[in-house]
């Protein structure tokens, strides 16, 4: 059976001109979540708006309850998982990354966990 485990957040979201770039730790865990998203022209304030909820969801709801889920399934030791379990997870916030942000004009895009 699964132990149950609470996981919390610590963010961080900013604007720099056109660039979002958002961090998130999930503890118990030692890892940290990033994003950054460059746009290619400015954007109405609805869109822009729409953008930054989309991918801070990503980071405080989904990859949050995928860190959950991980944690409990695997044999997490002070905070580290299992080998292969942070790729699934990297894999999994470039996934949700690139679904979010496939309708906009962007000149880049990067995720990755520490």
């Amino acid at each position: 059976m699964a132990r149950e485990i609470h996981v919390f957040t610590d963010s961080d979201f900013r604007w720099e001109k056109l660039t979002f770039t958002a961090e998130a730790t999930y503890k118990p865990s030692v890892y940290t979540a990033k994003l950054s998203v460059r746009l290619a022209q400015e954007l109405p304030d609805e869109d822009r708006e729409a953008l930054e909820q989309a991918l801070i969801r990503i980071l405080e709801e989904r990859l949050k309850s995928d860190f959950k889920r991980m944690i409990e399934d695997t044999e997490e030791s002070d905070g580290f998982l299992e080998t292969g379990a942070l790729d699934r997870l990297s894999d999994r916030l470039r996934r949700y990354v690139q679904r979010a942000v496939k309708r906009y004009n962007l000149q880049a895009w990067d995720s990755g966990i520490d």
